[in-house]
């Protein structure tokens, strides 16, 4: 998501006549993109500053700006006079910028279209815009269109930073969390029991007022404003790395709030785009080149469009009823469908939300590749549970089951925390059983660290660093061990490999199962589908030569 977000910043930024430099000393404007995996990568990015601080020495007209799951208001630093004069402004700017002096600016990606008007602010540019009179924070800005541009602007677009950055959640959060955290606990038990409530702030100020919050709390998607604000910023045409090979969003927010998960309260609950859209922007990606494309989402397979048929209802269970297609599914197929396109993608997937009819579309759908990113997060029912998962490890290796069955030649990968809270040894070793029965391709593992605002943040975290650290081996080990089995599987084969870069002789892709293979060729290559014949396995790679 962060990725595709970063297309659609880069296309706002050259609307304004805003050039691209490869060097960050270059630049006269930053903007940090971040994503919410875990505490340690927030503290990364906020340490940042005294670099920041060093370029701001060397150029004084330095802009410094983030967006993504760290920003709760879309605010600009306010200057010393307002900050003097205002004893309001604490409530009206998001904490970020009071923690970190050296951003000048922060902005929520569904705000992205009042990008231009902060821009003319920081920089004092006269700009006509549509709504001459709309303030920074006026949800009314639909699409403020820039009629006049004196000044061109260096930038570098510090572009998603991936998993070395993440989000931040005030610490009026926590506050709030106490409440649902006395209900909670009675649920985490080893019965059954419902999915946790959503402590959804009661009371920020500046943030969600509490009528808003109540009734995002009580609904499926959020409030029609927010739905047309996210609309609005799904509509900017997202200036593609290549145009080969494209991501399309097809939903944004995330409604099953896992306890350790900052992504409901800093994306929002899940809206998603209409099918008509989505299947408008793959036509002229496809139009303008593109030849594979994956849609993204934070949980795609709860994707929901009333105008689609067979539209049912929320799924509670990860075995839905047999005949009944999802509204992803029918999506998948109708972009499937579209000619001129040759692969086709998704991440990510939640387990409870994972169909039947899905399954039946990696059989189905020759475009559809053969490769599923599926998190387990744990292999220990109790932890699951912990976890908010609504899933056990028996049903997640019963979907793995019907997966290979469907797809003989699936690869599967994953997301793990080893350490979360109460996480004894005898549960480690619960998920590393499943783990290795899973025999994942690939697996992206972490070590729990608290988010302050998520409900995990108020369990104890009593797994020491270095035994946090001792079991990220241990299991990487075993992740090392299945890896290389699943790619040697692949040695003598010929595979289609999608070239998309090039370096010193080497041309670099992706198979059809998501694997990195390497093989020579030439910078030619790049953007076609080539066959090579796989010579050498590794843990995290293969090797080839053009057939």
């Amino acid at each position: 998501m962060n990725y595709s977000d970063s297309e659609r910043i880069a296309t706002v930024l050259e609307n304004l006549k805003i050039k691209k430099t490869t060097e960050i000393k270059d630049a006269d404007l930053i903007i940090f993109n971040t994503c919410s995996v875990r505490q340690a990568a927030e503290n990364r990015v906020l340490g940042q500053g005294l670099n920041i601080k060093k370029l701001k020495e060397k150029n004084p007209n330095l802009k410094v700006g983030l967006t993504g799951c760290m920003v709760r208001q879309t605010s600009i630093q306010p200057s010393q006079d307002e900050k003097k004069n205002n004893h309001k402004i604490k409530f009206q700017i998001d904490p970020l910028l009071k923690k970190s002096p050296w951003l000048d600016f922060v902005f929520r990606i569904e705000d992205l279209k009042q990008l231009p008007l902060i821009y003319s602010q920081l920089f004092s540019q006269k700009f006509k815009f549509e709504s001459e009179s709309a303030s920074l924070t006026s949800s009314k800005i639909s699409n403020p269109k820039i009629q006049n541009n004196a000044a061109v602007v260096r930038v570098a677009l510090a572009a998603t930073l991936q998993q070395s950055l993440a989000a931040t959640l005030q610490q009026s959060l926590a506050a709030t969390l106490q409440q649902s955290l006395a209900a909670t606990s009675q649920q985490l038990s080893k019965s059954p029991t419902p999915p946790l409530p959503n402590p959804l702030l009661q009371e920020t100020r500046g943030f969600f007022d509490s009528q808003q919050t109540n009734q995002l709390a009580s609904q499926k998607t959020s409030k029609p404003e927010a739905r047309s604000q996210i609309a609005n910023y799904f509509s900017i045409a997202p200036k593609t790395q290549n145009n080969f090979s494209v991501f399309v969003p097809i939903m944004t927010g995330c409604d099953n709030f896992c306890t350790y998960c900052i992504v409901p309260y800093a994306r929002g609950r899940e809206v998603s785009r209409p099918w008509q859209e989505i299947v408008a922007e793959c036509k002229k990606l496809i139009a303008n080149g593109a030849i594979e494309i994956t849609l993204l989402g934070q949980n795609v397979n709860s994707y929901q469009d009333k105008e689609l048929k067979n539209l049912p209802p929320p799924q509670p269970s990860p075995f839905n009823e047999e005949g009944v297609i999802p509204a992803f599914v029918t999506l998948l197929r109708k972009i499937h469908d579209l000619p001129g396109l040759q692969r086709l993608r998704f991440f990510t997937s939640h387990p409870k939300d994972l169909s039947p009819a899905l399954i039946k579309a990696f059989a189905q759908l020759p475009k559809l590749m053969p490769h599923l990113h599926l998190p387990l997060q744990a292999g220990d029912d109790e932890i699951l549970h912990r976890m908010n998962r609504n899933y056990t490890a028996k049903q997640y290796l019963q979907l793995i089951k019907k997966l290979k069955k469907a797809r003989p030649d699936i690869a599967i990968s994953t997301d793990m925390i080893v350490g979360f809270p109460g996480e004894t040894k005898k549960q480690f070793e619960n998920s590393l059983r499943i783990f290795e029965k899973a025999n994942f391709s690939m697996a992206y593992l972490s070590k729990y660290s608290p988010r302050i605002g998520t409900i995990s943040a108020k369990f104890e975290d009593n797994v020491s660093h270095e035994e946090k650290t001792l079991r990220w081996q241990t299991m990487n080990e075993i992740l090392k061990k299945t890896a290389l089995a699943q790619r040697k599987k692949m040695l003598g084969k010929i595979t289609e490999v999608l070239v998309e870069n090039y370096k010193e002789g080497i041309c670099i892709g992706h198979t059809p199962e998501f694997s990195n293979i390497r093989f020579p060729g030439s910078k030619k290559l790049i953007s076609k589908i080539v066959k090579v014949k796989v010579t050498e396995a590794a843990a995290w790679e293969v090797r080839g030569e053009i057939y």
